[in-house]
């Protein structure tokens, strides 16, 4: 099942806090929940996953005029039913 924003998406509610939803995150953060995150400064979109390892946020690619991405949770992923 994945969680949603009701603000961001203006779709499905969730009881996940708004705080989380809130939160940013640098490239080399560690993953707190596996789901879909976007870049506050060029929206771009990744997809990650919170496990043991290799679980940090994504840099851009060196091609990418954003080069300092600020990852801002869009939708999570509910993988240990904890929500």
């Amino acid at each position: 099942m994945a969680l949603v924003q009701k603000k961001t998406l203006n779709e499905l509610a969730t009881n996940a806090s708004d705080d989380f939803f809130g939160q940013r995150f640098s490239a080399g953060d560690e993953v707190p929940n596996s789901g879909i995150y976007k870049c506050t400064k060029c929206n771009r979109e990744v997809t990650v996953n919170a496990h043991s390892r290799d679980n940090t946020f994504p840099p851009h690619y060196p091609e990418s005029s954003c080069k300092s991405p600020t990852w801002k949770p869009y939708v999570i992923a509910d993988t240990k039913a904890e929500w």
